[in-house]
């Protein structure tokens, strides 16, 4: 569902469909895939961290880069080194939300819980080790903040899916 601001207005729709109309399809496009994540205005998007963008679906760092340059002319993209830890974090991930309940994995990452493997299929405690190893990689470029609202991105992304 999209949200509008107070006047009934998606202005990230408005945003995209008027780049997309100057043949900026790459932009409008990226602008879409954010709508379609709940965003509504630039200011949102923004004010989210890089990690929490790339959780999006169909946010990669192509499109990551053409949004942040909108009101970040001097933007830089993460390290390639960054860059693959978020995407191992985003994998590790979603493989675990297939075994794992978000709440779980959440509790994991803040350090408030053992790995819970005893007793486990293989494919479970595969599932959270590399979670586990993922995030460890992962902290080494941001914080467990950002970690936790990829997670819950990528929670919410995965149950609309189905």
């Amino acid at each position: 569902m999209i949200d509008f601001d107070t006047d009934g207005e998606n202005l990230l729709w408005e945003l995209a469909e008027t780049m997309t109309s100057q043949d900026n399809y790459s932009v409008g496009v990226a602008l879409r895939k954010l709508v379609q994540a709940g965003y509504s205005t630039l200011e949102q998007v923004d004010a989210t961290s890089d990690w929490v963008l790339l959780a999006t679906p169909g946010i990669g760092i192509g499109r990551l880069a053409a949004v942040r340059r909108l009101v970040r002319p001097d933007w830089q993209q993460p390290t390639a080194d960054a860059l693959k830890a978020a995407e191992g974090f985003l994998s590790a991930a979603r493989f675990a939300l297939r075994f794992w309940p978000v709440e779980t994995l959440e509790s994991l990452l803040q350090g408030s819980a053992p790995m819970p493997t005893e007793d486990r299929p293989v494919e479970k405690r595969l599932a959270i080790e590399l979670f586990s190893q993922a995030t460890q990689k992962a902290l080494r470029y941001c914080g467990a903040e950002e970690l936790l609202q990829a997670l819950q991105q990528t929670s919410i992304a995965l149950l609309e899916s189905m």
